[in-house]
């Protein structure tokens, strides 16, 4: 165990994610049952990938090649699904989407003071 934790790859950061990714998924089999964990699922990695999209079109579009009619595509796609998904949700399952915009604004809210507490004045940060 010793030469374990001196492995570079299993820092504390990663043991202390590894723990609350964990408690979360004990939360949600505990609370929820696998249906809404499943919508929980499809919700939030739609979101991520429109929000991944849309970086990459806004943010990394100069620094990389990309063809931004197939980007702006796939966010079209995305939210086409997303839509649908959150129509079909709402019609059966409404505290699906409760939690799913609650975990989101957690989400976001959670990154945005990160962000805010680990970016210097000139933009830059230790990652």
């Amino acid at each position: 165990m010793g030469n374990l934790l001196k492995n570079p790859r299993f820092s504390t950061e990663t043991q202390e994610s590894q723990f609350y990714t964990v408690a979360f998924a004990m939360t949600l089999a505990a609370t929820l049952d696998l249906s809404r964990i499943a919508a929980l699922g499809a919700i939030y990695y739609l979101f991520m990938d429109i929000a991944i999209h849309w970086g990459l079109l806004t943010k990394l579009r100069g620094r990389i090649d990309i063809k931004p009619a197939i980007v702006v595509a796939a966010i079209v796609l995305d939210v086409v699904v997303l839509a649908a998904f959150v129509w079909v949700t709402a019609s059966t399952d409404a505290l699906s989407l409760y939690v799913a915009g609650a975990g989101i604004a957690l989400i976001v809210s959670g990154e945005s003071l990160f962000m805010r507490s680990h970016t210097r004045a000139d933009g830059t940060m230790d990652m």
